[in-house]
């Protein structure tokens, strides 16, 4: 994302990418708030949210794949 590669990408893949990682981030950070604050179940559920943890995950291991495969086409 700050290397060679950003000026090969389009913009808006760019856009799309930092952007679902910071998603990725928080999602991850409500996990660890959860198990933080002690409440195991809740980071549970929060892992295996399809809009949550697991999504954002799935989304940006989606793009970063995607991305990963256009540069080396």
């Amino acid at each position: 994302l700050h290397g060679d590669a950003r000026s090969t990408t389009a913009p808006a893949t760019l856009t799309s990418i930092v952007t679902t990682h910071a998603t990725f981030h928080r999602e991850a950070a409500a996990v660890l708030t959860a198990v933080d604050h002690g409440d195991l179940e809740q980071a549970k559920r929060a892992l295996l949210d399809d809009n949550g943890y697991a999504g954002a995950l799935a989304s940006l291991t989606d793009l970063l794949v995607t991305w990963a495969r256009d540069l080396n086409a």
